[in-house]
């Protein structure tokens, strides 16, 4: 039942991630030798499909409502970002990025993986064959996706990656047991240390430590919206779409989802009753120009802005209905939770 509980969870926040529920099903539902041990087993399994088949339902009645049907999401038509072609890509893609953000040892996971499901070791051979039967699942998932460049998009691969540590953890210490004892403490401890330091630098080169500060923009540019703009206002946006809605309970429109000329879209929602603003990030500007900007005034944004974060990162709000000649409104940076950095204020 818990697990079928987790699959739920787990399929509600990312739907796309239904199939792996599958695998755990198999797991669950793959019988012991006896007549007990399959009772046992047709029992989990009904449990767990008892808490799991709600949530896809659940999913079906949201695609239903939203999208006209039950196997439709929002991110419309899958079929032209998946190809064959992508497979090989992705597969030395993120294969190097896992390298590059766990260092060559993970490749002992793939080691491990295939080796304990056919012989008893650290893990046991069911364990194992879940492991493998679920990264696998992840990888099928992924590997004929769109490629990216940008190596956080191994997030993609997240629901495996526990799978993968605890099968690399396990594959050092098989090899850690053949050492005399002394020799596995100092291997033990060298190889936390080393794995310990590796995260962090990685972690620091890459500005995660700096993550903070700079995506706290999302909330302030929300919370201005919020206290300072019309309730009817809606925002033609893409980064600040999902926060806009959150923190400030406004309607966003993705600005790479409008079909028609951007003149027509801005004054359907006019006379619809709604205020169109344009709300982009400084490199998102060349993206949005590109498409509207060669017939249309606003797609060249050729005006100051109604408003504007300077740092951290550069945000600007444009009001479509009029060119502002005076300076735009500065937006105050919100410091984090628990300071307060009244130099802002």
């Amino acid at each position: 039942m818990s697990a079928g509980v987790c699959a739920a969870l787990a399929v509600l926040v990312r739907p796309n991630l239904a199939p792996l529920a599958a695998v755990v099903a198999a797991f669950v539902a793959w019988p012991g030798h006896g007549e007990a041990n399959q009772r046992a087993a047709w029992k989990r399994a009904r449990w767990f499909a008892a808490a799991l088949v709600p949530a896809l339902a659940v999913v079906a009645i949201i695609n239903w409502r939203l999208y006209g049907s039950p196997a439709r999401s929002g991110y419309d038509d899958l079929g032209s970002a998946y190809a064959i072609g992508h497979i090989g890509v992705n597969a030395r893609r993120y294969a190097g990025w896992l390298v590059r953000t766990h260092t060559p040892l993970i490749g002992l996971s793939a080691i491990g993986l295939a080796l304990w499901t056919t012989r008893s070791t650290i893990l046991w051979p069911r364990a194992s064959a879940l492991f493998l039967g679920f990264t696998l699942a992840v990888a099928a998932s992924y590997l004929p996706y769109a490629v990216f460049d940008e190596w956080s998009y191994l997030r993609f691969f997240l629901p495996a990656l526990p799978v993968l540590l605890v099968s690399m953890t396990a594959s050092l210490f098989w090899v850690l047991g053949y050492l005399p004892a002394a020799a596995r403490t100092f291997g033990f401890v060298a190889l936390g240390t080393f794995l310990v330091s590796h995260e962090l630098r990685f972690a620091i080169d890459a500005g995660l430590t700096r993550l903070q500060r700079s995506d706290r923009r999302f909330v302030t540019v929300a919370r201005f919206i919020e206290g300072s703009m019309p309730p009817n206002a809606v925002f033609l946006t893409l980064q600040h779409g999902g926060s806009v809605r959150h923190y400030a309970n406004r309607l966003t429109v993705r600005f790479d989802r409008v079909s028609t000329g951007l003149d027509d879209a801005l004054a359907s929602l006019e006379r619809a009753g709604w205020q169109p603003f344009i709300l982009l990030e400084d490199w998102e500007e060349p993206q949005f120009k590109a498409p509207f900007g060669v017939s249309s005034e606003s797609g060249r944004l050729a005006w100051r802005p109604y408003a504007r974060l300077s740092e951290p990162g550069g945000v600007n709000i444009y009001d479509v209905r009029q060119a502002h000649e005076t300076s735009a409104h500065q937006i105050a940076v919100i410091p984090p939770p628990g300071k307060c950095d009244c130099r802002h204020w």
